[in-house]
This record gives C-alpha cells, structure tokens and sequence, in this order.
C-alpha cells in the first residue's frame, strides 16, 4: 500500500499555523485513492493554554463520488 504524509507547523509569536496532506491507496479498490487535507490555527493565551480552530477534509475514495467528509473544530488545550 503506497502512502505519503507531508506537513508543517509555523509558530510565530503566541500563534501557531498547521497545514497537512496525505494520500494513500484505498484498500478494496486497485486504483482509488484517499486524500485528506487539514489546517489549523492556534494562538497561545499563556504558557499552557492554547485555543485553537481547525479544517478538515477528506476524499475516502477519489474514483467514488459522494463520500468526501468535511470536519471544522474548536477545542482549547491546557497543560496541567
């Protein structure tokens, strides 16, 4: 199964950028593919807490229309 991931964070001062890609073969078709995209965005209230907000979308089949899935989030993350 061929599969590839390439992405990066930039942080810039208390915020924090987050782009993703992938593709991968889809396991019961010989030549689908799936690809998922994904970015967020933080911004560092302090050194534990972090808001964010994020965007995802995948294509679980390329050769198959209709079962693209789009996710937003919203979540806040503190260190204990």
């Amino acid at each position: 199964m061929r599969y590839w991931l390439a992405g990066f964070s930039v942080p810039y001062g208390a915020h924090s950028l987050t782009l993703n890609y992938m593709e991968r073969d889809v396991q019961n078709s010989t030549s689908g593919r799936l690809r998922k995209a994904q970015a967020g965005y933080g911004y560092r209230l302090s050194k534990r807490t972090l808001p964010y907000v994020f965007f995802d979308y995948e294509d679980g089949n390329n050769r198959k229309a209709g079962d693209t899935v789009v996710t937003y989030g919203i979540g806040i993350q503190h260190k204990f």
